[in-house]
């Protein structure tokens, strides 16, 4: 309802809507008339978590209106990935002055339930940018265990099943995409009769089939069946330097994820070992 109305306000000066019943609908009909929300909720009486609450804030007023005054860039509020289906709007909000997150560090705590008086200061600032908050969150070296915390959660184990649904071959993958798109290993699915992948949370879904791959540095793009997922994001390999510190997140002993050190070899050594 409140971001209903301050959408209302903010382009016809007015937020007058009918009675419904349930009291909440008019509210909901228009929401996702004007994009406030992209689909229904399949409840509208449980709580709102922190991450709801966002999305739907962040849809209430146009970029003009959440003008950026931070610096808070990409993936450096703790708990939060740019990529996570919620991580644009909290990113957009925290820019904007209307997120702080809610200590130091910016942690913003995503699935927590909304509380009324983070929704009334929240609310507040969205319409009344002198009440908006200035705050930095900019990237630092990270150690193992925050890489880990940011990117384990994309990071999958991939099980091979014959068709008696019996593993036969196991490895790792990570998604590109929160649609399910990922990468693993050509050699582990190239026989693929039924796969699986069992997620760091420990869902499991399964894979629609392999998008393209090449055999000759044994990587495959796959598509995991699923929407939703947290996401890496591609980097260029151009750019890496030699003895510089990589750390390596997969399922080399089976469904226990594990995080190792190592450094990047001369470029003769890794293109030879990108081949194998």
């Amino acid at each position: 309802k409140i971001a209903a109305c301050m959408h209302s306000i903010y382009y016809s000066g007015s937020a007058d809507f009918p009675a419904g019943s349930p009291w909440y609908q008019p509210y909901v009909d228009y929401a996702l008339k004007n994009g406030i929300i992209a689909a229904a909720y399949p409840s509208y009486t449980e709580p709102a978590t922190r991450a709801d609450f966002s999305v739907i804030f962040a849809n209430a007023l146009p970029g003009e209106a959440l003008t950026p005054i931070n610096t808070i860039d990409d993936n450096t509020i703790p708990d939060v990935l740019v990529s996570y289906s919620y991580g644009p709007a909290v990113y957009k909000l925290y820019r904007a002055g209307v997120l702080t997150g809610s200590d130091s560090a910016g942690t913003f705590y995503p699935n927590s339930y909304i509380t009324r008086d983070a929704v009334a200061a929240i609310a507040s600032r969205m319409v009344n940018a002198s009440y908006r908050q200035t705050l930095t969150l900019t990237q630092k070296a990270l150690s193992a265990t925050e890489i880990s915390a940011k990117c384990a959660p994309a990071v999958f184990y991939i099980e091979m099943l014959n068709k008696y649904n019996e593993p036969i071959l196991s490895g790792s993958g990570f998604f590109i995409s929160s649609d399910g798109l990922a990468v693993t290993n050509y050699h582990v699915v190239q026989n693929m009769i039924n796969a699986k992948i069992t997620t760091k949370d420990g869902q499991t879904y399964d894979i629609a089939g392999i998008v393209d791959y090449d055999a000759a540095t044994d990587l495959a793009l796959i598509k995991v069946s699923g929407s939703g997922f947290p996401y890496l994001t591609l980097g260029n390999s151009d750019t890496a330097v030699t003895g510089a510190t990589v750390y390596t997140i997969g399922y080399p002993l089976g469904v226990t994820q594990t995080v190792a050190p190592g450094a990047i070899p001369t470029p003769r050594i890794w293109r030879m070992a990108s081949a194998i």
